[in-house]
């Protein structure tokens, strides 16, 4: 098994984790939203969910921790709406990180199957 710093699907979450920072700072320098806080506590839960999972002994293990992590994706994608509905980010900026949360799914998915095969 790959380490977990070699995993395309882990480095793009952890470039999700940068964007959401990026963008979060440069909204809280108006004002104080404390769902940017949770923003950017389920962002980072998702690369460390794979680290994690990559870390375990078996593909068993390692399945259930990238399916949490596509559990916290989701919750990220539903935050995220949140945002958008209350005008705390635009639509443009809330598509363009829908973009790399849809991509990541379909990665964590496909890495799921291919755990599938080799349990």
């Amino acid at each position: 098994m790959a380490n977990f710093e070699d995993l395309l699907v882990w480095q793009k979450s952890m470039d999700l984790v940068k964007e959401i920072y990026k963008i979060t700072t440069a909204l809280q320098a108006n004002e104080n939203y404390e769902i940017f806080s949770e923003l950017r506590k389920t962002a980072i839960s998702i690369p460390t969910n794979i680290a994690v999972g990559n870390s375990k002994g078996s593909a068993t293990d390692y399945i259930q921790f990238i399916r949490t992590a596509r559990g916290r994706l989701a919750v990220l994608d539903t935050q995220m709406i949140i945002s958008m509905n209350l005008k705390f980010i635009d639509k443009e900026m809330y598509e363009a990180l829908n973009l790399k949360v849809t991509e990541i799914s379909k990665m964590l998915n496909g890495l799921i199957n291919y755990l599938n095969t080799i349990k």
